[in-house]
């Protein structure tokens, strides 16, 4: 059992368990699948355990990109893309009226639009993957910074 800290696309942290690979929030949340080879962030560190065979590269393995997205993959991204919200929103299949609405409640910080669309995202599709993400990414101009941020964690 390892202690986990998950971003809420709100900017909350909930502290939740890692056991046998289901973080389980609480009995009232939906638990999350997370299995070998997806990233955590373990609680007062930094570190994950996300492993990789492209540390040094540009791009990352064929198994990476069929990992399902995590929280912390969706925290990354938006720190280094925010700027390009709107396109990944679009991207990923976002309406133009749905991606205005995340301007009107988030008129100040693109970091917060771009975490609300990719955690809403995320809850939509059946199995988001880091591919699916990365190729959203591509498609507005931010792939590489995407991926040097998902390599570093």
């Amino acid at each position: 059992r390892s202690e986990v800290v998950i971003l809420l696309p709100d900017g909350e942290t909930r502290l939740a368990y890692l056991v046998r690979g289901i973080i389980d929030v609480d009995k009232s949340a939906t638990s999350i699948a997370a299995s070998e080879g997806h990233a955590t962030q373990s609680v007062g560190s930094a570190t994950s355990d996300r492993r990789t065979s492209s540390q040094s590269g540009t791009s990352l393995s064929e198994s990476e990109l069929q990992c399902r997205v995590t929280r912390t993959d969706i925290l990354e991204v938006s720190k280094v893309a925010r700027s390009k919200w709107d396109q990944i929103g679009l991207h990923l299949g976002f309406e133009l009226e749905e991606i205005e609405d995340y301007e009107v409640t988030h008129p100040k910080s693109m970091l917060k639009r771009l975490l609300s669309i990719l955690g809403d995202w995320a809850r939509r599709v059946e199995m988001p993957t880091l591919g699916m993400l990365l190729a959203a990414c591509k498609e507005a101009g931010v792939e590489g910074a995407a991926i040097k941020a998902l390599q570093k964690h």
